[in-house]
């Protein structure tokens, strides 16, 4: 449970620094450390099985270098 605290803070360092100095190595950090977050939610509590990788639109990857949201998509799927 503390590794999981710990890349949130640092997912959340990371997103306040891109906001302040608005950089493409600011971003690149802020959507690694998003990454990491994602992979310990998708290795849940030790002892459960992992849940399986969706991809899905992140708030991050909507945000290009420029700052903008201008070329922000999202994918939509429908059930069997």
């Amino acid at each position: 449970m503390r590794e999981f605290f710990d890349a949130v803070v640092k997912m959340r360092n990371a997103q306040k620094r891109y906001f302040k100095v608005r950089s493409a190595t600011a971003l690149t950090d802020a959507k690694e450390s998003e990454d990491e977050v994602d992979r310990l939610i998708r290795l849940g509590p030790p002892g459960s099985p992992p849940v399986p990788k969706q991809r899905d639109l992140s708030f991050l990857d909507a945000i290009g270098p420029e700052g903008g949201l201008g070329k922000a998509t999202s994918t939509v799927r429908t059930l069997p």
